[in-house]
């Protein structure tokens, strides 16, 4: 059987009470192409799930902590760890406060460690992972924490993963919603084997890699954890936004054609400064420019693996300055990366663009006849009125919409206005 074929089995197992397989690999939501046709099991799924309840024990996961001066959020950090790794190594770099005096008191199971800042998140990480033997790594920011409803849910589904795939390497990835910023990273890279010949990469923003830069094969999981450090109290305190851009700007300055440092510049730098159209244009034109760098012969995945959110970006900021033909030129390069909603959603913008442009056009379209109208033509004159106020109201202009439908009263219309108003209020009433 492969992957996918024991993924949808288990899947579809019946009764309140599945097999531990199924169980375990119900937190499975998403596997990578490159893993879901391995061949794992012969053809007999019964035969498996005996041989799964015959199995070891859960495996060791030591969760890895980098830290400096993190005492408002290390206690719940290392809390919510507790029931899903059996240790915990905390690299820190220097704090001043309490944060290792909370660190220790919050498990036993924690270890500290002390190394100055080198300048880069990835160098301090892949010494952290010289620092435990063997197992799982787990890093978990200090400002993140696990959801009370998914803590000691972790092992289970690495013990699935061994059993199934003992000789692959891969990453997992657990959903991380971000407190501050509003949206949710699904492919985390957060977990893998210490045995993995991964390290990260990227002085900032990093992600792990093999070594030669591609990017290994992954699996998500229906795992949640939140991430607070984008609330903005928690951005001003900490100095984040000045310190994130200068390691981008040395990041641009050490690799100037890596088309990753002008995404993150774009999102981390020029995005936050955006105040008007022309604004949005000139951050557009600049995470544009980078565009030909992903075709270049020999790039690796470790530069070009933000290509698609610097797709969805470029969207985003021609929003902005009402660039339509920029819109659908984007929208189609998001079919081809295979991100069809992504796709639908922007080309749906640009389609609702152009009928608001032909719907803003039909008052004032009408207006000349007004001025030749007759007194036997008082009826008509209110449906016009009556249909400029329910193009208004459609288009968003409200007050051009109720002046409109007074008008219409007045000439003894607006009863369609009055109908799609009462509707409206009765399919948005709360039960």
């Amino acid at each position: 059987m492969k992957l996918h074929e024991v993924l949808t089995a288990a899947a579809s197992e019946d009764g309140e009470a599945p097999s531990r397989l199924s169980a375990d690999l119900r937190r499975v939501v998403a596997v990578d192409n490159a893993l879901s046709g391995i061949d794992v099991w012969g053809s007999d799924y019964g035969s498996l799930v005996a041989a799964y309840e015959s199995g070891g024990p859960d495996p060791s996961v030591t969760g890895v902590v980098l830290s400096l001066d993190e005492e408002e959020s290390i206690g719940r950090c290392i809390g919510s760890a507790a029931r899903d790794c059996t240790g915990i190594v905390l690299l820190d770099s220097g704090s001043t406060d309490s944060t290792l005096e909370i660190a220790r008191s919050s498990s036993a199971a924690v270890k500290i460690s002390s190394r100055p800042w080198p300048g880069s998140f990835s160098e301090q990480r892949n010494h952290a992972i010289t620092l435990v033997d063997d197992g799982w790594l787990f890093f978990i920011d200090a400002d993140e924490y696990i959801l009370p409803e998914d803590q000691g849910k972790l092992r289970p589904v690495l013990r699935v993963l061994d059993f199934l795939l003992p000789g692959q390497d891969f990453l997992v990835s657990p959903r991380l919603a971000n407190c501050g910023r509003g949206d949710v990273a699904t492919n985390t890279r957060k977990i893998f084997r210490r045995s993995s010949p991964f390290r990260f990469m990227g002085d900032i923003h990093e992600r792990p890699y093999f070594p030669d830069g591609s990017s290994p094969s992954w699996i998500e999981l229906d795992f949640g954890m939140e991430h607070t450090g984008y609330v903005p109290e928690v951005v001003t305190a900490k100095k984040k936004a000045g310190r994130s851009k200068e390691m981008i700007k040395a990041c641009r300055s050490a690799e100037p054609q890596n088309p990753k440092w002008v995404y993150y510049e774009t999102r981390d730098v020029l995005l936050p400064a955006v105040r008007s159209p022309q604004d949005a244009r000139a951050a557009y034109d600049h995470l544009h420019s980078s565009l030909p760098w992903y075709g270049r012969p020999g790039i690796r995945d470790c530069e070009a693996d933000q290509l698609l959110d610097a797709t969805i970006l470029l969207c985003d900021l021609a929003l902005r300055f009402g660039g339509r033909e920029e819109i659908a030129f984007h929208a189609s390069a998001l079919s081809d990366l295979g991100r069809p909603v992504e796709a639908a959603y922007y080309a749906a913008v640009v389609e609702f663009g152009s009928a608001m442009t032909v719907l803003n056009r039909i008052p004032s379209r009408l207006e000349p006849v007004l001025d030749v109208a007759t007194p036997d033509a008082a009826m008509t004159l209110g449906k016009i009125r009556e249909l400029q106020a329910l193009v208004a109201f459609s288009s968003g202009d409200y007050a051009g919409g109720v002046a409109y439908y007074h008008q219409a009263e007045a000439l003894g219309c607006g009863e369609s206005v009055r109908d799609s108003m009462d509707r409206a209020r009765a399919a948005l009433a709360v039960p």
